[in-house]
């Protein structure tokens, strides 16, 4: 993929529905559609980004868009001051400052204790990096990974790439359902890296001396052979710098992503989420999804608070339409809230998933449909038309085709419903995993009764590589 495409593909995956973004806003302050800048400027203001602070500073104090009011001019300029404003926000600062009477700086303590650093901290912002803690003996690790050079796309060879993937490591040692929480470059390496991962063997968790299951968060890197790959590697990575120190808010989650992907020369100590995070605060939807998945990851106990701000910053890219976001909350939800399965907002979160075509929010509605706990909900004949949408995305998951044998059995067939689950055990043998959950549900469609539950299940990552 040359730096053109690069940036023409990240230009399309960043793409949501409407929704505030520096970009947006500029545009409109340009076309001196004031009100509608400021409505923008304050929406990105209020989650970090110091050039909309700057600029709702100066719209308050000259009346642009608004009624002029200093005293909340002057509480942008103090909150954009502490997160590296410009020098105009010093002279709004000390024009007004000794003008401030009691009821004035009350009005100001409102606002900088709402948006300024410190709250901003507690509420958004990432926790500095720490060291991950040394892991035991017994803690769940690779024992046979795939090698990656066995899934190269076919049509990819001359592209080198990066997948982040999670997935929980079950009793048998086996990951049955990878996520990918996102690829560079985006579209390329997904199912590749999801292939990889059933294929690997690992060792899992022992609590005194019980297998049980183990999160694991991992990186996969595929590299082409082909010599002119790097060229453009650097061509690209080089673009995205260029356009990130200026300020542009894609810029910084392009060269974000591809210094996670470990693309360019350069050793400059930056850390990927630094760049991520300017562009989730510039109202970049696949930015703040980064972000918030991220932040989701670093969910032991001690890191609960930023669990709490990465559903945070997934809300706020789901509203913007991110389908990647969408899906990362309705599997939270899924995982963590007993009655989930009769969620209107978890269907609603993967209505729009399928409706964008993510592919595991479709398989996961399917699942749902074909044989969710809330029959309220279940719609075996919709899922068995999802499930033929993905095919060539999903038919090298046994699980699939349990989706397929939990509709048909839903719907009656129970003879087509035991060839599918047939083929299911069949590709679940291939891969190693205890298949006695899947003869379980073979029996009753062997006796003419459905199975119903949910299929899938995400395990968070307990630590997270950045």
């Amino acid at each position: 993929m040359n730096s053109r495409g690069f940036f023409c593909a990240f230009m399309l995956m960043c793409a949501g529905a409407a929704h505030a973004d520096l970009i947006a806003a500029q545009k409109a302050y340009a076309a001196e559609e004031y009100p509608r800048a400021l409505e923008l400027f304050r929406e990105i203001a209020e989650i970090g980004n110091v050039t909309a602070q700057e600029n709702v500073a100066a719209m308050y104090v000259d009346g642009q868009g608004v009624a002029r009011d200093n005293i909340l001019g002057y509480a942008w300029a103090v909150i954009a001051r502490e997160n590296g404003g410009n020098a105009a926000m010093q002279n709004i600062i000390d024009q007004i400052a000794p003008h401030l009477n009691d009821a004035a700086q009350a009005r100001v303590a409102l606002i900088t204790g709402e948006f300024g650093a410190a709250a901003l901290q507690e509420r958004l912002l990432p926790n500095p990096p720490r060291g991950l803690t040394k892991q035991s003996a017994d803690y769940c690790r690779f024992t046979r990974p795939s090698n990656p050079d066995d899934f190269h796309p076919s049509n990819a060879r001359n592209i080198s790439g990066t997948a982040l993937v999670e997935g929980m490591v079950l009793p048998d040692g086996r990951v049955h359902h990878a996520f990918v929480r996102y690829s560079v470059p985006a579209g390329v390496f997904e199912n590749a890296a999801r292939a990889n991962t059933l294929s690997s063997g690992f060792a899992p968790r022992r609590v005194d001396g019980v297998a049980v299951p183990c999160a694991l968060l991992f990186k996969i890197k595929f590299v082409s052979k082909d010599s002119h790959a790097q060229v453009t590697s650097d061509s690209a990575y080089a673009k995205a710098r260029s356009l990130a120190e200026a300020g542009d808010p894609i810029g910084q989650a392009a060269y974000g992503l591809m210094k996670f992907a470990g693309a360019g020369t350069d050793a400059n100590g930056e850390l990927p989420r630094d760049w991520l995070l300017k562009s989730a605060q510039a109202g970049v939807p696949y930015a703040q999804y980064v972000v918030g998945i991220d932040l989701m990851g670093q969910n032991q106990p001690r890191f609960e608070s930023e669990t709490a701000k990465g559903l945070k910053w997934l809300r706020m890219a789901a509203t913007a339409g991110q389908s990647d976001a969408a899906f990362a909350l309705a599997n939270y939800t899924l995982n963590h809230e007993s009655d989930a399965t009769s969620n209107p907002m978890v269907f609603a979160w993967l209505e729009g998933a399928a409706k964008d075509g993510h592919r595991d929010g479709t398989l996961f509605l399917a699942a749902l449909l074909a044989a969710g706990p809330d029959a309220a909900h279940r719609d075996p004949k919709r899922a068995l038309e999802l499930m033929d949408k993905i095919a060539p995305l999903v038919d090298f998951e046994p699980t699939s085709f349990e989706v397929r044998a939990t509709a048909h059995a839903n719907l009656g067939d129970f003879k087509t419903a035991q060839r599918e689950q047939q083929r299911a055990m069949k590709d679940a043998r291939k891969l190693g995993w205890d298949v006695a959950p899947l003869e379980a549900r073979m029996a009753r469609f062997e006796t003419g009764q459905p199975w119903n539950g949910f299929l899938f299940l995400e395990w968070p990552a307990l630590e997270s590589p950045h």
